[in-house]
């Protein structure tokens, strides 16, 4: 892909440069550094989910690890996923300021044009190599978020032919579903979408946006609880978190949640 040979390559050879050296504070773990050394390997082959799969792992024995974060970044931006990736390098920015590969990976997606060329892009090797699950799945995420709906619901069904075991299109044939009115019909596919990924934030969190609908406020709380775990500075997501604390009288939880945002909101306000 285009995209990723002209613009991508300068920040993913930092990366490959810079990850052993950030992660040397957590050498002695075994798991943290198998979880990063496998990640940058997924990152190479362009496995882009199961780079994301290990760099969450590698978060779990450590939160702030910028070699995690800045993995996360990469592979989102492979996937088009702007918020995801904008979060993950104002991340590592603010615990590692200046530092050049997310300085560069942030200046990518917030170019103006960073949706157009990543939507050309990706359509294009789809055309290429129309057999790829995981490409025909990112254009159907793609075409969902360009609002057209029809062109995504195909490209999602294809991929589900090439392999049924990938999680994101049936995200997408869910988010779909919930944009025609069709919630009982979209519970299905989302449920599935994160028994196949279970790093699939969008996913929860758009069960818990059912749940809420409902007042179903317990499921609701515990959807959102996996969304803000699974990407822990995205304030959005406690927000709604906060309000259905909030429905639950969980005064306790409310407070830390506030707190939670509060902190958020200054890295978010600090970060270039």
């Amino acid at each position: 892909m285009k995209i990723l040979r002209t613009i991508l390559l300068p920040a993913l050879l930092l990366l490959a440069l810079l990850c052993p050296k950030v992660g040397q504070a957590n050498s002695g773990n075994n798991g943290y550094a198998t979880q990063i050394r496998e990640g940058k390997s997924a990152l190479n082959k362009k496995l882009w989910r199961k780079a994301i799969e290990h760099f969450h792992n590698a978060l779990s024995w450590d939160r702030d690890s910028v070699s995690a974060h800045l993995g996360l970044g990469q592979a989102y931006v492979h996937l088009g996923r702007k918020n995801h990736a904008t979060r993950e390098f104002n991340t590592v920015l603010y615990h590692r300021p200046g530092l050049s590969s997310a300085k560069e990976g942030l200046e990518i997606v917030q170019k103006p044009d960073y949706y157009d060329t990543f939507f050309v892009e990706i359509s294009n090797f789809a055309k290429e190599t129309p057999g790829n699950a995981l490409i025909r799945a990112t254009l159907a995420d793609q075409l969902m978020r360009r609002k057209q709906p029809e062109e995504a619901r195909k490209e999602a069904e294809e991929a589900i032919k090439l392999n049924p075991k990938l999680g994101d299109p049936y995200c997408t044939l869910g988010h779909l579903l919930i944009a025609e009115g069709k919630d009982e019909e979209a519970r299905p596919l989302l449920l599935k979408a994160i028994r196949l990924d279970r790093f699939d934030d969008d996913a929860f969190a758009a069960l818990g946006d059912l749940e809420v609908k409902q007042k179903r406020y317990k499921q609701a709380a515990s959807y959102y609880r996996t969304a803000v775990g699974l990407a822990p500075d995205e304030v959005a997501e406690y927000k709604k978190l906060l309000v259905v604390l909030t429905e639950l009288k969980r005064d306790e939880e409310v407070e830390k949640t506030k707190r939670t945002l509060s902190e958020l909101e200054k890295v978010q306000n600090k970060t270039p």
